[in-house]
């Protein structure tokens, strides 16, 4: 078994100075860089007592510094329990006691909500702020409910991802390093990434489409990511037009980028870099597939995924200008298997 972070390792040995991480705060790291903050984060983990499959949360946004925060735990032999720093106070504190975290750490320096949590639960909790060379979070402590003897957690956990699906409440879904090997290493595939691509991740990493498809795929080919905190159409039309080779999106986004430059009465991208484009988690029309391969000029991919699947199901590998807005054919490697529930 590889475990998550020692994805890696490759890069670390034959390219540590290429680019592995940007962020809109503005960090640009190497995979060399990644190393350090990881091994500096690991350290204080280590040192305020987290264990192998302790859990950790991290209230996040997208940045270099959730990066961190999820390979050093993996390092540790913890588990890493990603959550989104926009959801309500309520919604977190029901995950918090459903998971029972050892600590956990907070992106404060990426967002308001992520800062008026760090406040509320450290009033709670007790808790400091951890600064190095992975940046800054602040953390709270949760002795009294995240120790474990590890008796009932599988040895091959690396990430517990909350998800409400469709039934309400959020559930804790097991992803072990193997899930997650799979999920990346079929995304990548299936977009015949390299280490030359430029990756556009503006889906949160709390979530299983930018963990898997964007954030581990891209750590395995030793691709370039550029992590997007908080999504607007402007930031997402000028990346695109700035090297961005390959993106993933939600139908939404996608609309609104086209939407804006409409606005700057620009009926077209025009990226020279652009390669591929895809889109997740809603069903395509025909006709607005048709325009956003227009406005692309590349071939609007789609797909069907979910959590417990670490991501991809189905995923397309159509032309530009194929009317088919199915989600595909299982991936390689997926079993698919026919049910009538009652």
């Amino acid at each position: 078994m590889t475990a998550w972070h020692a994805h890696l390792e490759p890069h670390l040995r034959d390219r540590p100075e290429a680019i592995a991480f940007r962020d809109s705060l503005g960090e640009i790291w190497s995979f060399a860089a990644l190393d350090r903050a990881c091994g500096d984060l690991a350290a204080l983990l280590a040192s305020a007592g987290v264990r192998p499959r302790d859990r950790v949360v991290v209230l996040c946004e997208n940045a270099c510094v959730t990066v961190a925060a999820l390979f050093a735990i993996s390092r540790l032999g913890a588990v890493a329990v990603p959550v989104n720093a926009r959801m309500q106070g309520g919604e977190i504190d029901r995950i918090l006691s459903h998971a029972a975290p050892r600590i956990v750490l907070m992106t404060s320096a990426a967002s308001k909500e992520a800062e008026d949590h760090a406040k509320r639960l450290q009033a709670a909790h007790g808790g400091t702020r951890w600064e190095g060379c992975f940046g800054c979070l602040d953390v709270a402590f949760l002795p009294e409910t995240g120790a474990t003897d590890g008796g009932d957690v599988p040895q091959d956990l690396a990430v517990l991802l909350y998800t409400t699906g469709t039934t309400g409440d959020p559930k804790g879904v097991m992803l072990g390093h193997r899930n997650l090997a799979f999920g990346g290493g079929a995304s990548a595939q299936l977009r015949g990434m390299t280490a030359r691509d430029v990756v556009y991740g503006t889906l949160p990493l709390s979530h299983v489409f930018g963990l898997a498809s964007v954030l581990t795929a891209s750590v395995m080919i030793g691709a370039e990511v550029r992590l997007e905190a908080r999504f607007s159409a402007q930031k997402f039309y000028e990346a695109l037009r700035s090297g961005i080779t390959l993106v993933s999106a939600v139908p939404q986004m996608h609309a609104l980028v086209m939407q804006y430059a409409k606005e700057q009465g620009l009926q077209s991208l025009g990226s020279p870099d652009l390669r591929y484009v895809s889109s997740g988690a809603a069903p395509l029309d025909p006709d607005w597939k048709t325009r956003a391969e227009a406005f692309y000029g590349v071939a609007l991919q789609n797909g069907y995924g979910m959590t417990e699947a670490t991501a991809g199901i189905c995923a397309t590998r159509s032309a530009i200008g194929d009317p088919d807005v199915s989600v595909a054919p299982p991936l390689r490697g997926v079993e698919v298997r026919w049910a009538q529930i009652v």
